[in-house]
């Protein structure tokens, strides 16, 4: 994603570990065959690593406009992130739960 994106190397990478952590900690105490858990889930993994990213991006010393990359960027990846999500529930619901986690 790094090298595609023009952006600091390594800034996705860890965007995306802090988002797998936010995002990851109430994964048990959520009921996942609930048909809002995967909509939020995407909007919500896809607002927290656009706004740590783009803090990444400007800590290192990248400038642009907010409001363009908003209604540019970071609306459209959300609702394709939401999209994808909705058509990929019924699959990932019938992969079986695994009750013990290594």
């Amino acid at each position: 994603m790094d090298v595609l994106s023009g952006g600091a190397i390594g800034a996705s990478s860890l965007a995306l570990m802090a988002t797998s952590l936010l995002t990851g900690i109430g994964h048990n105490a959520i009921f996942r065959r609930n048909s809002f858990v995967p909509f939020i889930s995407a909007l919500s993994g896809t607002l927290v690593f656009s706004l740590i990213y783009l803090a990444i991006l400007v800590g290192v010393g990248y400038r642009f406009p907010p409001i363009p990359l908003v209604f540019n960027l970071i609306v459209p990846a959300a609702l394709y992130n939401c999209a994808v999500m909705f058509l990929a529930t019924p699959i990932l619901n019938r992969l079986p739960e695994q009750a013990n986690y290594p």
